[in-house]
């Protein structure tokens, strides 16, 4: 399959071949309807245009659903990245039961397959418990897809160079957008307005240091480095350091020396993904712990009255309030280690179905609330109040990613417990284990930090690339 690889050859037009021509005529029609919906706030439902014009393009077969499924998911609403994942698993699985692509699985799946059954038995647990069998069908959903995604990766063995050309040609899209917003707001400076065409900056941030650290891994197997990739990691640093992820590039810096620091240690070397998780966990239960002893409350407040805020004052400490009575309060007898059950404690089914209490600020929940009824289980209640009106409205004065009341890693743990936290642990580390490459333990360390600051676990725009670089990563031999 022809592609437009190299960072610089989008501007070589003259020397495409047919397919080339096509696909440089798709990309040109993707960015102006981004540019329209996103500059010039026209009507989303136009964002059907290159929908519609990819699904064509996949038909013919000039792109795969690989790359279809990437270009949707730089749409800016929800509706259309989950619109283009159907359209890409409906091919996939036409293409599976006419046995174009074979699904088989080997003792590599051993985790994902003890995952799975986990999950739908604490599913099973929950709808007898909870009286509710919804949201254990749509969390469980949710999560069965992205593994599929996942799945479908290893076994029509796609592989990172494949990634890269996609990426390339979405670089050269946010380039443009970010050009054009600098324009629109004529402010050259760190700032939430430069999200490119993804639904807010911080996911465009992560994407772009996927980005970056496929890039890394890509010069290093090849053992040089080109003229293009120097300017293509120039353009990733500038457009990283414009999106103000100050938490997101912190995360990225912190795992980098820490891979590097567990790399030296022949114990854990080949089990980074499960250190990293278990010192997450074991992290959270000591802070919040030891944030109960008056000695380090008084001295905490006599140090940093700006940690003491976000430990202690309402609304400030919503998200530390939500990790403390999760792990110290909520999580008791068997919950601790099977947890409340899917979509019933913090996921984002949880947040969705919790309308009644929480704010509707988005299409997606406003969408649901129409059709599905509410539901909440009373544990859960008091922290999706937290998310109301009022606090959305004092965000502006204090740092929503200190108080934003969500994370993933909270959510995991209130709804499989510790032990379905362990195993999502043991099958991130399988995926280490065979990965043709030691340095792509490197993206669930980071996702796994991310978690901790909001619910990065389950932003469909992101967590996608995520799957299919893990995808993409499995070619070791067994």
């Amino acid at each position: 399959m022809n592609r437009i690889s190299n960072f610089l050859e989008i501007f070589n037009y003259k020397k495409y071949t047919t397919e080339q021509k096509i696909k440089f005529i798709l990309l040109s029609i993707m960015t102006l309807t981004l540019i329209l919906v996103r500059i010039w706030t026209i009507a989303s439902y136009w964002l059907i245009i290159p929908i519609i014009f990819n699904t064509i393009l996949m038909g013919l077969g000039i792109i795969d659903e690989f790359e279809f499924i990437m270009y949707s998911m730089i749409m800016p609403s929800e509706i259309y990245n989950f619109l283009g994942i159907g359209i890409a698993i409906l091919s996939w699985i036409y293409k599976i039961t006419c046995g174009k692509v074979k699904f088989n699985f080997n003792k590599k799946d051993k985790w994902l397959g003890i995952l799975i059954v986990f999950m739908l038995l604490s599913g099973f647990i929950s709808c007898i418990v909870n009286s509710t069998i919804l949201s254990a069908i749509f969390s469980l959903g949710y999560i069965f897809v992205m593994l599929f995604i996942f799945r479908i990766t290893v076994a029509c063995n796609y592989k990172i160079k494949d990634i890269s050309s996609v990426f390339n040609n979405i670089l050269i899209i946010q380039i443009i957008m970010m050009i054009i917003q600098f324009i629109n707001y004529g402010v050259f400076q760190p700032s939430d307005s430069f999200s490119g065409t993804f639904i807010n900056a911080h996911r465009l941030c992560v994407w772009l240091i996927w980005y970056l650290v496929v890039t890394s891994i890509i010069i290093k197997e090849k053992n040089f480095i080109i003229k293009s990739d120097i300017l293509k990691i120039l353009c990733l640093l500038v457009m990283i350091y414009l999106t103000d992820g100050k938490h997101i590039v912190a995360s990225a810096i912190g795992v980098f020396i820490l891979w590097f620091v567990l790399d030296k240690i022949k114990y854990l070397r080949d089990k980074k993904v499960l250190t990293t998780g278990i010192a997450i966990l074991l992290g959270l239960y000591f802070v919040t712990n030891i944030s109960h002893n008056i000695l380090f409350k008084e001295n905490i407040k006599s140090k940093s009255e700006y940690v003491y805020r976000y430990i202690y004052e309402p609304p400030y400490n919503n998200k530390f309030n939500y990790f403390d009575k999760t792990i110290n309060d909520k999580l008791i007898g068997y919950k601790l280690f099977l947890g409340f059950g899917p979509g019933q404690y913090g996921s984002r089914v949880a947040n969705l179905r919790a309308y009644e209490y929480m704010v509707k600020e988005d299409s997606l929940a406003i969408t649901i609330s129409k059709f599905i009824p509410p539901h909440v289980i009373e544990p859960y209640k008091e922290f999706a109040e937290q998310y109301n009106e009022e606090y959305l409205a004092f965000v502006k004065d204090m740092s929503a990613v200190l108080s934003y009341p969500f994370s993933s890693i909270m959510a995991i743990i209130g709804e499989l417990g510790v032990i379905g936290y362990l195993i999502y642990l043991m099958f991130f580390n399988s995926i280490e284990k065979y990965s043709s490459n030691k340095i792509y333990s490197i993206f669930p360390m980071i996702i796994l930090v991310l978690m901790i600051f909001d619910s990065y676990f389950e932003m469909t725009s992101i967590i996608v690339f995520f799957w299919i670089i893990m995808g993409a990563s499995q070619t070791k031999k067994i």
